[in-house]
């Protein structure tokens, strides 16, 4: 981090706040995280919060001469559409940000060919491995920024910057903010970006970090009498006496769950418990056997990713170790069942 970074954040800072943005006890700042926003007292609470004004809904970008600013047709005051053009000039796509999708894609793309065979034939990642024009790096750029604000992706200058943990506390929405509110001991402004596994998380964002749960790969199967197919919405589902339920959809001989937790590091019971109350409701038999071959098609796709970079070096492999890995432990949090 360079002094030019800490006097760019502080001129941003003072024209959001200009603008209706609230940024109190807060810094710019480098950690085990990477650059990001940290308590300047971290005995006193943090407040930061962006107002609607300076929400910029995703359909309202473009890149001009690969400068990231907003299209005419953006609904957008002059002043707020002047603080977008600097804050991604100083602080976010021109500053790190497009530089963070390139590096992630090189990191794929740097893995060793049967990895990358792994992530095509097994993850249904071939995306990730084709050519990336600036179309597809903005698209990837927004994908890891964008908050779903009532109903509309936006991009949160400012508080984009706060990094993730499992650990770290949930956005402060209101009808008219986004925001984030509280003491952070450790100094750094974590928060919990979405549910998500590791495996997600990383496909999403680019980084490899812990989550509490895990969560099925994508994927149908035959059973004596029809098909279940498992997708990959772990943000879908219903409460039920305390769980989390999946969303399910009957559709003739085809059962669809919206997605399937494999693993909970915080209660192990709840995967299989959960599976089992689900497939009841639906009328399929044997659940208990049915959840260890989901999980068994898993587990196998992750040690085979890992086998692919077991003796190789580099960065690519190495994070593709560390990420197999975690996943693979929180997979294996999965013990007993209760009734729901």
């Amino acid at each position: 981090m360079t002094g030019t970074d800490c006097e760019a954040f502080y001129d941003i800072r003072q024209r959001f706040m200009a603008l209706g943005g609230v940024a109190e006890n807060v810094r710019y700042g480098r950690g085990p995280n990477g650059r990001g926003l940290f308590a300047i007292d971290p005995g006193r609470p943090v407040r930061l919060r962006v107002p609607r004004s300076l929400l910029y809904p995703t359909d309202g970008l473009r890149l001009d001469d690969g400068k990231l600013t907003l299209s005419a047709q953006a609904s957008a005051g002059a002043q707020e559409r002047e603080f977008f053009a600097s804050y991604q000039n100083t602080m976010s796509w021109a500053r790190g940000g497009r530089q963070e999708v390139v590096a992630f894609l090189q990191l794929v793309g740097a893995l060793p060919q049967q990895a990358r065979a792994c992530l095509v034939e097994d993850f249904g990642l071939g995306y990730l491995l084709e050519t990336h024009d600036e179309a597809a790096i903005l698209e990837r750029f927004i994908k890891a920024r964008h908050f779903d604000f009532h109903g509309r992706a936006v991009l949160m200058p400012v508080l984009e910057l706060c990094n993730h943990s499992r650990h770290g506390v949930d956005f402060d929405v209101g009808s008219d903010h986004v925001g984030v509110t509280g003491r952070f001991a450790d100094g750094e402004v974590l928060l919990r970006y979405s549910v998500a596994d590791s495996w997600q998380r990383f496909i999403q964002y680019g980084f490899v970090c812990e989550e509490r749960a895990a969560y099925s790969l994508p994927m149908e199967i035959r059973l004596q009498s029809g098909r279940l197919a498992v997708g990959h919405d772990p943000a879908a589902g219903r409460p039920r006496n305390g769980y989390l339920m999946p969303h399910l959809a009957v559709e003739g001989e085809r059962v669809t769950l919206s997605h399937l937790m494999l693993g909970d590091r915080d209660m192990p019971h709840a995967p299989r418990s959960v599976f089992i109350a689900a497939l009841r409701e639906a009328g399929i038999g044997q659940p208990a056997i049915l959840f260890d071959r989901i999980a068994h098609i898993n587990r196998s796709a992750f040690l085979k990713l890992m086998a692919a970079v077991e003796d190789r070096d580099g960065a690519a492999a190495t994070a593709m170790r560390r990420l197999a890995r975690l996943q693979l432990e929180a997979l294996s949090h999965a013990v007993g069942a209760r009734e729901i």
